[in-house]
């Protein structure tokens, strides 16, 4: 099952650190979206929650700050939530999309984090340890 069934999300993505940028690596959508593109760590929610090693649950992205809104005025994102994954070193992150303004539940964020956990797991088994991990 995918993040945007588990939680009937209009998109996801997965999100990979690259250096200094968020880069955009696969996506899962009514239409598109990022895939494929790279954007600064900072004005982007998916390196907010990698740098925070939180996950970031936003019922309206006009409303929130972490927000980088020129990112998303040609799409159809209304509401979100971006997981961290491989917590307390997150290099990735994946995140759900809704098309309409709505909060997620409780129930539909503890998915997303087990499925994150469930990721890092697989990382972890396919890579190479990370210099200091």
């Amino acid at each position: 099952m995918s993040a945007r069934q588990l939680v009937e999300a209009d998109g996801a993505t997965f999100v990979a650190l690259d250096g200094e940028k968020c880069f955009y690596a696969d996506e899962d959508s009514i239409s598109p979206l990022w895939k494929g593109e790279r954007f600064p760590v900072e004005h982007c929610i998916g390196g907010w929650a990698m740098t925070h090693q939180q996950t970031a649950v936003v019922p309206d992205i006009r409303l929130d700050d972490r927000i980088t809104q020129s990112f998303y005025a040609r799409t159809f994102v209304r509401s979100l939530v971006m997981v961290p994954i491989d917590v307390p070193a997150p290099v990735s992150a994946v995140g759900v999309y809704w098309s309409r303004v709505r909060r997620a539940t409780d129930e539909e964020v503890t998915r997303l984090i087990r499925l994150a956990e469930a990721a890092g797991q697989a990382l972890h088994r396919i890579a190479p340890p990370r210099e200091g991990s």
